[in-house]
């Protein structure tokens, strides 16, 4: 069926002429999908308009996914990665669950379990007896050589250790295809949401939010398990068991004490993907202010490291002439992620609060992955960045050959957000005047795909219309009526359009370049 629409759809433009190029073109733009039959249906009887056709795009859900993906594809990470747990549990063939180290047991060691974290609401597991415990498996346990973390008999294995106490906190095998696939998207999602929501770029690429579903807060709770030597947060099992399991949805990140997330910075399929904090720095400059790493970051000239934790191999080498430049603006801003490890957790080598997350960033001395992206978005070369980014993606051109007050108008655009942002690109004139000038597939056997009554009429109205201009009835002559008169239109000489003179000086009306370069080109296809 899906197939068969595609090519009625095709056979329908085909059929009808080249002015259902500019339509499809702006649908596949908004939507990532090419007009229906009924669509183009209607535009051709008139019924719908293709105006009112791009607000109805534009708040569909298929342009919401749209822009999923494409955040996804700007700002996440592609890799097929999630970090799987050592505790699973298994399911033996008489449906009962066991922990791999402790294996199978006996019918009367079997209990019903209703708290699992991954169970919904009504449903309940049977559960081999010794795979709760009365401790939790994120502390140290008083005897010796036990800790629950790990995994073999002297960890998890370990009787004194298991998944509980109140909820089994191990991962059933089937999940980790779910989990790998809830890390892939967790940027998507956020930006969904961001976008839905008209939210600022900081809550898409730094926000203390979490955007995904139960599997992967489950995941967070599990990298702050490794450094805390607590009990987990009341707040942390009630958020847990709140979000869905198989749906996004919005909470805060598990409480991690000082050490703070920001939700680009310290996603793990992020963290995995650029596995050191000078990797990290490189790409969230190249795709935040849109340039390399150098000393121009470096806003107030210092000349030190901020984080005296810097090994001594590395500050040798960052503060070699050669190096420095881009040394000490690097460094400096990446000793905010220097201890966050490829698996999305706080690494820490000593005593808890011994290392610091110190860091500085355009004149800036602050801490955490939430300082430094708040550092960046707040950076005047943001903006402007992120309006190219937007602007030559979706429309294939240069923002350099913008001019600059247009350039200044997108960043404008872009200070009220990712939303506001995208929507002025896609109802631009640009876009339009781009795809028709023949940037994006203007002509089928060079003809022009400009149609009189949608695109030449209306600036003929806006710009030529009234008593003594070029309407019907006009004082100046029969011959000089050309507004609503197609064929009037294409006969009429142009040399005063062109050359500027029309509409005069002294006119209340006027008429924009591209405009004019709209009305040359259909006349020079008629």
């Amino acid at each position: 069926m899906r197939l068969f629409s595609i090519i009625m759809v095709m056979f329908t433009e085909f059929a009808l002429g080249d002015v259902y190029l500019e339509r499809r073109f702006m649908s596949l733009t908004i939507r990532d999908q090419a007009l229906s039959v009924e669509e183009a249906k209607s535009l051709d009887d008139g019924s719908q308009n293709l105006e009112a056709l791009i607000t109805t795009w534009l708040d569909s859900e298929d342009h919401i996914e749209r822009v999923k993906r494409y955040f996804n594809d700007q700002f996440g990470a592609g890799m097929d990665f999630a970090t799987v747990q050592d505790s699973f549990i298994l399911e033996s063939s008489g449906s009962v669950y066991y922990l791999i180290d402790k294996g199978r047991c006996a019918d009367s060691e079997v209990i019903e379990v209703t708290d699992a974290w991954w169970l919904r609401d009504g449903e309940s597991i049977r559960v081999c007896l010794d795979t709760r415990s009365d401790q939790i498996v994120y502390q140290y346990n008083t005897k010796a050589n036990v800790y629950c973390n790990d995994s073999g008999p002297t960890g998890i294995g370990a009787s004194e250790c298991g998944c509980g106490p109140q909820m089994i906190m191990c991962y059933p095998r089937e999940l980790v295809n779910d989990l790998r696939d809830a890390m892939r998207f967790e940027f998507k999602e956020r930006a969904g949401y961001v976008y839905e929501n008209d939210l600022s770029w900081f809550e898409l690429l730094g926000g203390d939010f979490f955007y995904g579903n139960r599997l992967l807060y489950k995941h967070y709770i599990d990298q702050q398990g490794l450094f805390r030597n607590y009990l987990l947060s009341i707040n942390d099992l009630a958020n847990l068991l709140n979000l869905p399991l198989d749906q996004p949805a919005r909470a805060p990140f598990p409480e991690v004490g000082r050490v703070t997330r920001a939700g680009l910075a310290t996603s793990p399929i992020f963290l995995r993907q650029y596995n050191n904090f000078r990797s990290r720095i490189n790409i969230l400059t190249a795709r935040l202010l849109c340039q390399d790493v150098d000393s121009t970051l470096n806003t107030d000239g210092i000349a030190q490291w901020v984080n005296s934790e810097l090994s001594e191999f590395d500050q040798a080498h960052g503060t070699d002439p050669g190096c420095s430049e881009c040394h000490y603006p690097m460094d400096n801003m990446g000793s905010a992620l220097l201890y966050w490890g490829p698996q999305g957790w706080y690494q820490y080598y000593g005593a808890i609060g011994e290392q610091n997350e110190a860091a500085h960033a355009f004149g800036l001395r602050g801490t955490g992955p939430s300082f430094l992206i708040e550092a960046y978005t707040g950076e005047a070369r943001f903006l402007p960045c992120m309006a190219k980014l937007v602007f030559e993606d979706f429309t294939g051109a240069r923002f350099e050959d913008l001019s600059e007050s247009r350039q200044s108008e997108l960043a404008n655009l872009a200070a009220s957000g990712p939303r506001a942002l995208i929507r002025g690109v896609l109802t631009s004139q640009e876009i339009r005047v781009l795809h028709r000038e023949g940037l994006m597939q203007p002509t089928i056997g060079g003809e022009s795909v400009y149609d009189f009554e949608e695109d030449v009429n209306p600036i003929l109205r806006a710009s030529c219309s009234g008593g003594t201009c070029h309407s019907t009835g006009t004082i100046l002559g029969s011959q000089y009526e050309f507004v609503d008169q197609r064929d009037q239109f294409a006969i009429v000489p142009l040399n005063r359009i062109t050359d500027g003179s029309m509409p005069p000086e002294n006119s209340p009306l006027s008429i924009s370049d591209s405009d004019r370069a709209i009305l040359e080109s259909w006349r020079e296809n008629q």
